[in-house]
């Protein structure tokens, strides 16, 4: 295993210049040829070692306690490598200690507040004011008109549902989704001053819910959460922002994903045939998932010693992501037309994107039930939309997270 700056291999962090599911090809030779780990290299100068296995083996590393989930140690391990290479020692806020950044015993403790208000039950309920949601936002497009689908519709579909359920002000999607979207690029330029003002944002937003709490979730996480715990203001902020940022790029990414391909000439399944069938649409919404997910690789661990990975090895110290496609596309578990949407296949609940263990998204029901939603209403009302794209469409650039750039599209009844 060598350190490779080489394009092909980059991709598997994002990059550039990346196109739909162009990515899908390297990630599924890797696994297939044996390749296990490469090492890549983000924006900051950073090296990682990228695990490219079939779906087993990813569940057992991404459970495997050898591989650390701790954020302070997350931090030391990019800040060795920055100071190494003489670089700032800017560390990405989502990598701080949170119900996501942490090993048990205290990633139990951190998680138990968001558990205990992000419940399923409380998910479901939402269903009517998302689906409200769905035909507002189909109410505002111009039809007829080439428009893109992802800042006309799959940003503001996540983030109106995000309000509903933080009861964050509308208003606030101007400044929110473009610091989401900073702080999962890996881009020193641009992570920096949007980890500076999203701290002080959500101070002020949990500041102010402790003194004036709402019926909203941050509400619920304050009430509680044990103010005696030591690091409990820290760490109540840290999981606001992990279900800010999370909760927006999953849900944004999946719609995002799926209105591509759905308009692709490559589909068999597409735009006209979920029109035709709407109740088909929680089924297009599993295989997107599964197919190109919204997450390219699971947030970053550190390992804590020495780990073989049939037979490549990942050395104590190194920065390591398991690659959620590569394991998603397995064809030991998909079969022979793994590669392929297929929005009747069985298999489809079997995939990484959400994560898995104890680290497995407390919100993964949220991301289905509103790309349902939204890709239901938007083709049921224009069941003709054709694309405004050749073959492909941008991708924007994220190592971690892994969605469009733009979608363009006329839409049409």
């Amino acid at each position: 295993m060598t350190t490779s700056t080489e394009p092909r291999t980059q991709v598997l962090l994002g990059g550039e210049g990346l196109r739909a599911h162009e990515h899908h090809e390297v990630e599924d030779a890797l696994r297939d040829r044996g390749q296990w780990v490469t090492r890549a290299v983000l924006p900051t100068g950073v090296t990682v070692a990228v695990v490219t296995v079939g779906l087993d083996e990813a569940r057992r590393l991404a459970a495997d306690q050898r591989l650390s989930k701790d954020g302070n140690a997350l931090e030391a391990a990019y800040l060795a490598q920055l100071s190494r290479l003489g670089l700032p020692g800017m560390v990405n806020p989502m990598n701080a200690v949170s119900a996501l950044n942490s090993d048990d015993p205290l990633h139990r403790r951190l998680r138990k507040p968001i558990a205990a208000v992000f419940t399923p039950r409380r998910i479901e309920a939402l269903r009517p004011r998302i689906e409200r949601i769905a035909r507002e936002l189909v109410d505002t497009l111009p039809h007829d008109v080439p428009l893109d689908l992802v800042s006309t519709y799959a940003n503001p579909m996540s983030f109106n549902v995000l309000c509903e359920l933080l009861d964050l002000p509308e208003s606030d999607h101007a400044v929110l989704v473009p610091w989401t979207q900073a702080l999962t690029a890996e881009n020193p330029a641009v992570t920096g001053p949007a980890a500076a003002a999203v701290a002080e944002y959500l101070g002020r937003l949990v500041a102010d819910r402790t003194r004036r709490p709402a019926d909203d979730l941050i509400s619920d996480l304050v009430r509680v959460t044990d103010p005696a715990e030591p690091d409990s203001a820290r760490w109540l902020v840290n999981n606001v922002l992990l279900l800010i940022v999370a909760g927006h790029e999953t849900t944004a990414g999946t719609i995002g994903n799926l209105l591509g391909v759905l308009l692709s000439p490559r589909t068999a399944h597409g735009w006209a045939a979920l029109a035709a069938a709407p109740e088909t649409a929680p089924l297009v919404v599993e295989e997107g998932a599964r197919h190109n997910p919204a997450v390219r690789n699971l947030t970053p661990r550190v390992a804590r010693e020495r780990v073989e990975v049939h037979d490549s090895v990942i050395e104590p110290g190194e920065l390591v992501f398991i690659n959620v496609g590569a394991a998603n596309r397995d064809p030991a578990v998909h079969g022979p037309t793994a590669a392929e949407f297929d929005p009747f296949r069985t298999t489809a609940r079997q995939q990484l994107t959400f994560g898995h263990g104890i680290h497995y998204c407390v919100g993964a029901q949220l991301a289905p039930i509103s790309a349902a939603s939204a890709i239901r209403e938007l083709t049921t009302r224009y069941p003709r939309t054709r694309r405004a794209f050749t073959d492909y469409w941008p991708c924007r650039d994220s190592s971690v997270t892994n969605p469009p750039e733009k979608i363009l599209a006329v839409l049409r009844a």
